[in-house]
């Protein structure tokens, strides 16, 4: 088995598809994104991540299609996590519309995220309607 898929357990979880993210794609992909971001920040030799990385794919398949799902490993981005101020993995953050809402540092089981991405996209729908409309008379 391949290191990636042992890493996020692809063979016991869903498969959701992961933007892998670089110094080259961040801004497009994570600050540009259309949908709230859940940006997993891992490193192969870290066994919270490792253990983090299943709970990640779980609680972004629950939601699917509502939120992009975005990963790196602190040294394929070290522009990225210059930026971030990333002093530690793994490191979850949430983004919409360009900005953190969220920062998750440290192991966290799968609800934690779960209510997070629930709280999130509740507010993007709040956001949504309470938007004033522009018709004009």
């Amino acid at each position: 088995m391949g290191l990636l898929k042992k890493i996020f357990g692809l063979d016991k979880t869903p498969d959701i598809p992961f933007t892998s993210i670089d110094d080259e794609n961040y801004e497009t992909e994570v600050l540009g994104a259309d949908k709230p971001v859940m940006f997993f920040v891992w490193m192969d030799t870290c066994s919270h991540c490792r253990k983090m990385a299943p709970n990640v794919k779980r609680a972004a398949a629950k939601h699917a299609g509502d939120i992009k799902v975005a990963q790196a490993t602190a040294s394929a981005a070290p522009g990225v996590m210059a930026k971030l101020g990333v002093r530690g993995v793994p490191v979850v953050f949430f983004f919409q519309n360009g900005e953190i809402l969220e920062t998750v540092n440290g192991f966290r089981p799968e609800s934690y995220l779960d209510e997070l991405i629930q709280a999130i996209l509740q507010n993007d729908k709040s956001d949504d309607q309470s938007s004033p409309s522009t018709e004009s008379d």
